[in-house]
């Protein structure tokens, strides 16, 4: 919450919302040197109005999903630097904390420095004729069925009965 000290009593404020439900406690955050930390990302004031950073709390490590798992940590990262409102400065700063993080845990740094997600571009997918293929959803089996057709002209697309819904996997 965002508030001004001469119009609004932040601490009965507080006392109102702890009030509401006795099991839920809200807690109050002040900012310090004109800045607070949010979420993962610090907020800052300055004669211009605000500035954003990442944040990363002092026992945070570098230590990420590795590569081999099947879980994409880089996504993440690359997301965050396209959607927040980071200074140049500051977006440097995080592109080469990400890039000695990915460096780190044995992935590739080019998807973050490129700014894309560093999949292998087939320059033949104009000539080739793309086709489709539906699977049902039953588990996890059918992911690991459907990465079988990861570097194939085929697009998998898969339908899940129970919630009556189907999407093309990306990344397959």
């Amino acid at each position: 919450m965002v508030y001004t000290d001469n119009t609004t009593n932040i601490h009965k404020v507080l006392d109102e919302l702890n009030n509401l439900t006795p099991t839920l406690k809200f807690t109050l955050e002040e900012e310090q040197n004109k800045q607070i930390n949010f979420l993962d990302s610090t907020i800052k004031k300055n004669h211009k109005g605000l500035s954003f950073d990442i944040y990363r709390k002092p026992t945070t490590t570098d230590i990420i999903i590795p590569k081999d798992s099947c879980h994409s940590a880089i996504r993440y990262y690359r997301d965050r630097l396209q959607t927040y409102r980071l200074t140049p400065k500051n977006g440097d700063k995080e592109k080469e904390t990400v890039r000695q993080i990915l460096v780190n845990n044995k992935y590739d740094p080019l998807p973050i420095i490129l700014g894309h997600k560093g999949k292998k571009q087939n320059h033949n997918t104009q000539t080739q004729k793309r086709m489709w293929a539906r699977f049902t959803y039953i588990g996890k089996g059918t992911r690991f069925i459907t990465k079988l057709f990861k570097d194939t002209n085929i697009t998998i697309c898969v339908y899940h009965e129970q919630h009556n819904w189907q999407a093309p996997l990306h990344g397959t």
